[in-house]
């Protein structure tokens, strides 16, 4: 089989589009490992200054995938295994979930997905269980003082203050207590 892959065009006015140089974004593999997924049908969505995405994965059926990006070129997969999987049989969609479609609402997600059958649309949806509440402090000292201030929220994308020393804390919170959220990257750029 030819693998399929995840690839990123850019437009300025919706009409004229330029190919990423980095293509593919998000690559799939055929082989029998536990990455083998394809990509098409993904959807992405842009909120709190990260890429979200939802993407088919078919193997052993087709189940639904998420993954995450700052840029929208580099992916990092999820290490939960599935967003969605098949219901138990008879259901509609006991073979197979795929082709996303999400949305946020009031803080609920909702995601209309394909079933059995490749034509019959299901919905399910969700509330935001995990998270992280980012924190900034300043100070014109390396030393913390009471010279530094105090602690604000800090916004993913926000600018850093420039020639001072900070420090940012990342407080992770969840609302199931079976769930540990986990984080996996801070970067700082200017």
């Amino acid at each position: 089989k030819q693998n399929i892959h995840l690839c990123l065009a850019t437009s300025d006015d919706g009409i004229d589009w330029k190919k990423c140089e980095q293509n593919p974004v998000l690559t799939d593999d055929f082989t029998k490992g536990p990455t083998r997924n394809i990509t098409s049908r993904c959807h992405v969505r842009y909120d709190d200054g990260v890429f979200r995405m939802w993407y088919s994965h078919a193997k052993p059926t087709y189940r639904i995938r998420y993954a995450e990006s700052l840029d929208g070129i580099h992916w990092e997969r999820s290490p939960i295994q599935f967003a969605l999987e098949p219901s138990p049989k008879p259901a509609w969609d006991s073979q197979k979930v795929e082709y996303p479609e999400i949305d946020l609402t009031d803080g609920q997600w909702r995601m209309w997905f394909c079933g059995n059958g490749f034509g019959t649309v299901g919905y399910a949806e969700g509330i935001v269980e995990t998270g992280v509440r980012l924190a900034l402090r300043s100070g014109p000292t390396a030393a913390f003082d009471a010279s530094w201030s105090e602690w604000s929220p800090l916004e993913r994308g926000a600018v850093i203050p420039s020639g001072r020393f900070v420090q940012i804390k990342a407080e992770l919170w969840s609302q199931n207590s079976c769930l540990s959220p986990a984080l996996n990257r801070v970067e700082l750029g200017r």
